[in-house]
């Protein structure tokens, strides 16, 4: 009976067992939904740092234009489902290494910094997104570095 309730419970859920249920796609739109988070952190949703998501999505996972334009319609729909960033950043930490969490606070960075300043609601979102991810403050800030050198 129990294992039953919890089954059900699972299946109602959507939790998986096992890193290997976990998809690409699913993967993708976590980013996408992330990078999302990030362009409506300060309230407003700049046109160009939707665009600039849309740029970096289709160079981090080798998209066409039409195809990271999906990606970012989905990763809308995703955050706006969303009650917390919970279960982007699960993912995130099921299938990323240090080194791809580091290149994804990269990414975020550039995109805090697309409309040409930092928010402080962006700034905080990128600490708590390194605290949830378990990424020390040094690597933080050497991400906040490496995208403004970019710049």
């Amino acid at each position: 009976m129990f294992a039953q309730l919890v089954k059900f419970l699972d299946q109602q859920l959507g939790n998986r067992s096992g890193d290997a249920a976990i998809s690409a796609e699913e993967l993708q739109r976590a980013v996408a939904a992330l990078c999302v988070e990030m362009a409506r952190a300060d309230m407003e949703e700049h046109p160009n740092e939707l665009a600039r998501a849309q740029k970096m999505l289709a160079q981090r996972f080798s998209l066409t234009s039409e195809q990271s334009a999906t990606l970012l319609k989905e990763g809308m729909a995703e955050s706006e489902r969303a009650a917390s960033l919970y279960r982007f950043v699960k993912l995130i930490n099921q299938q990323f290494d240090a080194d791809a969490k580091r290149g994804l606070l990269v990414m975020l960075w550039r995109l805090a910094y697309a409309d040409g300043q930092l928010d402080k609601y962006e700034d905080a979102l990128m600490h708590k997104l390194a605290e949830l991810m378990y990424v020390p403050i040094v690597d933080l800030m050497r991400a906040k570095d490496l995208a403004l050198q970019e710049k």
